[in-house]
């Protein structure tokens, strides 16, 4: 596979490319490889997670209600048995 490509930018961008070669003695090509690289890994790396993400629902995979409550109590977040209170509580109320 031949890994030249011609790809057609908008010219602000392009622009931008010209500046910041200039400024950082790069060249256009070398920033925009490097542009697309950061780009595919982090696409690549989102995708594996989502694909994991699926497999483990597909098992029925999921965290376990006291493994989210510890969590939230080591980092913060929602007190999920007040939520369900307050919850319950506004149903009542209705």
């Amino acid at each position: 596979m031949d890994p030249s490509r011609t790809i057609t930018l908008d010219p602000a961008i392009a622009a931008g490319y010209e500046d910041l070669a200039r400024t950082t003695g790069h060249s256009r090509n070398q920033l925009i490889a490097d542009a697309l690289t950061d780009y595919l890994d982090r696409e690549l790396a989102d995708q594996a997670r989502t694909l994991k993400g699926l497999t483990e629902a597909a098992h029925n995979d999921f965290a376990s209600d006291e493994s989210v409550e510890a969590l939230f109590a080591q980092y913060g977040g929602p007190n999920r048995a007040a939520l369900r209170t307050k919850n319950e509580q506004e149903s009542l109320d209705l």
